[in-house]
């Protein structure tokens, strides 16, 4: 995905979808249009990523339905432009639908985004204090302030935190400490393990944890040859997507 690879002038048009290693829909990367892999080379990506994937866990941060029957997992990037819009995305389809569990991991593209790690460390912060539903509160509150790629003022974090009830004094204290950091940092590896190679990297799984789809960027067009399971949520992706692109860029 030429996600957030670069640093592309606006949110563009997504996404392809790779399943069992073949290249479903198009290859058109955000604004920028580049051939599809080959089907070896996918192939390949794809066992790296069951050979190494990392299974949800209650040390993750999820929404929705905890017991879906599909889950995405999503490695993201507070101050990635394509992440902003994804998690809009997300929350309209957790919001539609009951089946899904989304699972957040961090990514943080600190030669693109010199603020996203520390973001991201607030946003465990957040957790230790307040649990899963304030971490999601938490980001949700970046995603709508920051203008991304690196738009958000770092004053504003602790401010946040305040806003949602939490102890600002322990809050930056937190913020130095290393074990927050190495919750960030270990999803950064893992992401790096399995082949990530922008933001937001985005896996789904079946309920038992098996890997049926690696999304790459969202574009229209034929998924015949997905699983039915897949055309649907693509579908549903896409809608969603398009729909919070137009309304971004309205803005």
């Amino acid at each position: 995905m030429s996600e957030e690879t670069k640093s592309p002038a606006s949110y563009a048009t997504p996404i392809a979808i790779i399943l069992a290693g073949v290249v479903i829909a198009g290859a058109i990367f955000y604004g920028e249009v580049q051939e599809p892999k080959s089907a070896k080379t996918n192939i390949l990506a794809n066992q790296v990523l069951i050979d190494n994937f990392e299974p949800v866990t209650k040390t993750d941060n999820i929404a929705g339905n905890p017991n879906g029957e599909l889950t995405i997992i999503e490695y993201s990037d507070l101050e990635c432009p394509f992440c902003k819009v994804f998690h809009l995305t997300m929350n309209d389809l957790i919001a539609e639908r009951s089946d899904i569990r989304w699972v957040y991991r961090h990514f943080p593209l600190s030669e693109l985004h010199a603020k996203a790690t520390t973001e991201a460390v607030a946003s465990e912060c957040a957790r230790v204090q307040g649990g899963n539903n304030i971490f999601w509160q938490y980001i949700d509150q970046i995603f709508t302030i920051t203008t991304s790629n690196d738009g958000l003022d770092l004053a504003i974090l602790p401010e946040i935190a305040s806003t949602l009830g939490l102890d600002v004094t322990a809050f930056n204290t937190c913020l130095t400490e290393e074990q927050t950091l190495t919750k960030v940092l270990s999803d950064y590896d893992d992401a790096i393990a399995i082949g990530a190679d922008g933001t937001p990297f985005v896996i789904a799984t079946y309920k038992d944890g098996t890997p049926i789809a690696i999304f790459k960027a969202m574009q229209d067009g034929s998924i015949n040859e997905a699983d039915p399971v897949i055309q649907d949520l693509a579908s549903d992706i896409n809608r969603l997507y398009v729909k919070n692109i137009e309304a971004l860029s309205g803005q």
